[in-house]
């Protein structure tokens, strides 16, 4: 997610990443070794952070408070791959947790991703909960499943988007789809792994003997 909103942009306007926060300590670094110095990576415990607002005072190098917090805590939970613990499983209570850290923070606009089993999940009952937080800590929320593929990602995974717009400044709109799995005349088709592949380097790699060998896409 940080790397594709720095990636994201509109009329010349973007977003400048500040700090990023995983418990995961494989995507700290991969993060880590993309953004160099540029960005504050930090592996932790969102759950641990008891003060949210000096955490990003002190480690953002920006005072006040950040303008958009996004994140997608762990779907495991609610993914209908697994055992569809919801809150049960301790996974599931980081949704919470992310909402705790949107109550303090207090940013004009938020994301928030999960698997698009969460709308159903106790029989809907959860992802209502959810939504009516996000309303009663103040925001408009405009969320739907949308299909990677549909945004030029080659990949067909579902994910449930939030977008939260402070109350007091409006509400956003979901993107529109920019690809089409039945593409017409005036339509982008789908871009297949192989298209995304395309062009990119030989990959080298050596066997048990030394030898080096190379891996066209």
């Amino acid at each position: 997610m940080d790397i594709g909103a720095e990636q994201a942009n509109f009329e010349e306007l973007g977003i400048d990443i500040k700090l990023a926060l995983d418990k995961w300590t494989d995507a700290c670094n991969t993060l880590r070794g993309y953004y160099g110095s540029r960005v504050n990576v930090v592996s932790g415990d969102i759950s641990k952070l008891e003060n949210p607002l000096q955490f990003w005072r002190d480690l953002s190098n920006c005072g006040d408070r950040p303008d958009i917090v996004y994140g997608g805590p762990p779907c495991q939970s609610f993914s209908q791959a697994g055992k569809q613990k919801g809150y049960v499983d301790e996974r599931g209570q980081l949704v919470s947790e992310f909402l705790r850290f949107i109550q303090i923070l207090n940013p004009p606009f938020f994301v928030m991703e999960n698997v698009s089993n969460l709308k159903g999940v106790s029989g809907g009952m959860l992802y209502r909960q959810i939504v009516d937080q996000m309303d009663t800590l103040g925001y408009n929320v405009t969320v739907d499943v949308l299909l990677a593929a549909d945004f030029g990602a080659p990949q067909m995974r579902r994910r449930l988007i939030f977008l939260g717009c402070r109350k007091d400044i409006g509400s956003l709109p979901l993107p529109s789809s920019q690809y089409y799995e039945q593409a017409t005349l005036f339509d982008k088709p789908h871009i297949t792994v192989g298209e995304a592949f395309e062009g990119l380097p030989v990959a080298q790699y050596s066997n048990s003997s030394g030898r080096i060998y190379g891996k066209k896409f």
